[in-house]
């Protein structure tokens, strides 16, 4: 099993947020994740989506393999199986769809490791790090920094 597989599955295995800490949680993220002062300027995110895919090809491919060998996976996994279709098909719009001039307008993170890349890219890197029930509330994170890039 790969050390990301592994990886995968601890922050599966880690505490549901409530409803209250995931509230504050967006609430932090917001207030910590400054953006730069010239959107267009920014790191390209082609590479990096070419490379989460294949990322999240390998680890279909691991999990595929697990099943294939009658092994217990997580509910996370096997939502990766039914689904990656879905997880492709959007890569591949991202990909073909995103135009350059929309992506240039994007608010970019002005530091950490994210530095660069879009603000809705770094708030999604971390929300994907949090186990939750049910959909994201962008809406607590709009409320302290507006996804559009509107200064707060």
């Amino acid at each position: 099993m790969s050390t990301t597989f592994r990886q995968f599955e601890e922050t599966i295995r880690a505490e549901i947020f409530s409803v209250e800490r995931i509230e504050h949680y967006a609430e932090t993220l917001a207030a910590e994740q400054r953006v730069t002062q010239r959107p267009s300027r920014g790191r390209k995110l082609a590479p990096r989506v070419e490379q989460n895919g294949r990322v999240l090809l390998a680890s279909y491919r691991e999990i595929a393999e697990a099943i294939r060998l009658q092994r217990a996976i997580t509910p996370a996994a096997e939502w990766l199986v039914d689904n990656f279709y879905i997880v492709d098909e959007q890569l591949r719009d991202i990909r073909d769809h995103l135009p350059r001039k929309y992506y240039n307008e994007l608010p970019k993170l002005a530091g950490g490791a994210l530095a660069g890349f879009p603000r809705i890219y770094g708030m999604m890197w971390d929300w994907s790090r949090i186990p939750t029930v049910g959909s994201i509330p962008s809406c607590c994170y709009a409320t302290c920094a507006p996804i559009n890039g509107c200064s707060h």
